[in-house]
């Protein structure tokens, strides 16, 4: 039918259109989760920032998981994420984020979490952003 577009399965994730599997396995190769935390990285690493940890485990003191952070400074108790709209939209997966970005605030982590949109339609004002909150919040031994 006109306007339908193919789909490809993936195993246990959700079907991308068959358009989109390019994008998808660069991103996956690159250890991200999807074209647009591809694509931030891209940037951080061209404007020239301190690599990231990718897929950082965020764990309470007990040892159990708070969450996966896209991208972390550990060092610089920095957390990344890139919420696409799909799966942060709902007012449940909304509500989900703010608690645990409260969480993570008590313990005294630096959260910034960027649309998807944000990172395809303003990729220069994110790594700005990052940019700013990195150069604040260097690690003791880099501010000699």
């Amino acid at each position: 039918a006109a306007g339908t577009k193919e789909l490809v399965l993936t195993g246990d994730e959700p079907a991308i259109p068959a358009d989109q599997r390019a994008d998808w396995d660069a991103a996956r190769a690159a250890g991200c989760e999807s074209p647009a935390e591809h694509r931030l990285l891209i940037g951080i690493r061209e404007a020239g920032l301190p690599e990231p940890t990718l897929q950082y485990d965020v764990k309470r003191p007990n040892g159990s998981l708070i969450s996966r952070a896209d991208f972390a400074y550990p060092d610089r108790k920095i957390l990344i994420y890139v919420d696409g709209i799909p799966h942060h939209s709902s007012r449940r997966h909304r509500e989900r984020d703010a608690r645990q970005t409260r969480e993570l605030e008590g313990l005294d982590w630096r959260v910034i979490r960027f649309f998807g949109t944000e990172v395809w339609n303003r990729l220069p004002s994110c790594v700005k952003d990052l940019r700013d909150l990195t150069d604040r919040h260097a690690p003791e031994d880099e501010l000699v």
